[in-house]
């Protein structure tokens, strides 16, 4: 009995979630050959939670934002790593601790939210927390600097991976 077109279309699915699986774990372990020794079957029970999954959806990502995104991400990481060490590490302690709060102006409550809040979170120098209905709380280092900028310049990352219509950074 040959498949039907919705058969191909969640065949296709749950091949694009195995392939994003093994993608991450290869991102995780450098690639690592001796890794996939635990990895397999990691892999495989991540695969068949997703499957099992009631509502389980890929989100469709644009190539060319995930790019631009993952150059902002990168920069951002470096940037705010040789910030925290040269305060840290000077001869005075630099800093001016506060909390920013950022108000959502691209994002609509759901994934997005919760991904920035993860993505700032992996920044140096900021964690966000108290995340409400449409801002988030976020403590710095040094509430002086362009904080609010550089939110804002995620965000819109962000919300050009999952819609057209938002450009880049």
């Amino acid at each position: 009995m040959p498949l039907r077109r919705s058969d191909n279309a969640a065949l296709m699915h749950h091949f694009g979630a195995l392939a994003i699986f093994v993608g991450l774990w290869w991102l995780l372990s450098g690639g690592d050959p001796h890794s996939w020794i635990i990895g397999v079957p990691v892999i495989l029970l991540a695969w068949w939670v997703f499957s099992r999954s009631r509502g389980a959806v890929l989100v469709p990502v644009r190539l060319r934002a995930l790019v631009s995104f993952l150059v902002l991400f990168i920069k951002l990481s470096v940037q705010g790593s040789v910030d925290v060490a040269r305060r840290v590490l000077g001869p005075e302690l630099k800093i001016h601790p506060g909390v920013v709060r950022y108000r959502f102006t691209h994002l609509p409550p759901g994934g997005g939210r919760l991904l920035f809040v993860a993505v700032i979170g992996l920044c140096p120098g900021t964690l966000c927390f108290d995340l409400g209905e449409d801002a988030v709380s976020v403590h710095v280092l040094d509430q002086h600097s362009p904080v609010a900028d550089e939110l804002s310049r995620v965000e819109v990352a962000i919300a050009a991976l999952f819609d057209p219509g938002e450009a880049a950074v």
